[in-house]
């Protein structure tokens, strides 16, 4: 069975407290899913960065690592910065991995019932 890591990649914060909601759609994919792992990295300021969660992954022995930006809308960090990374931590780490830069969040009717859910007061 292949082994399959994912990584939610947040854009990072000094603000104490910034990663807890990121950290709890990890949590939950972890046990929704038979991933060989699932963790959050940072682009800026926070740790783990994109590179050290990726390299720790492929030290651990993942098949594959899927990066999943936690981002709604496009930018610099979705269109040019994240891949970049994913393609020099791709090339540092060679064939111990294969990395897939996944899509970002971006528009999903999901994300349109849960801000109408907001709106009315509703978690």
């Amino acid at each position: 069975m292949k082994k399959i890591a994912v990584i939610i990649v947040g854009h990072g914060s000094r603000r104490p407290g910034f990663q807890k909601a990121m950290r709890r759609v990890a949590d939950a994919l972890k046990k929704k899913s038979d991933y060989f792992g699932v963790c959050c990295a940072y682009l800026e300021v926070a740790s783990p960065s994109i590179p050290q969660a990726i390299e720790s992954f492929a030290k651990k022995g993942a098949d594959e690592i899927k990066v999943l930006p936690y981002f709604l809308l496009t930018g610099n960090h979705v269109e040019e910065d994240i891949p970049l990374i994913v393609k020099q931590t791709q090339k540092k780490i060679g064939s111990k991995a294969k990395i897939t830069l996944c899509p970002y969040l971006g528009f999903d009717e999901k994300i349109v019932s849960l801000i109408e859910k907001r709106l009315k007061g509703r978690a």
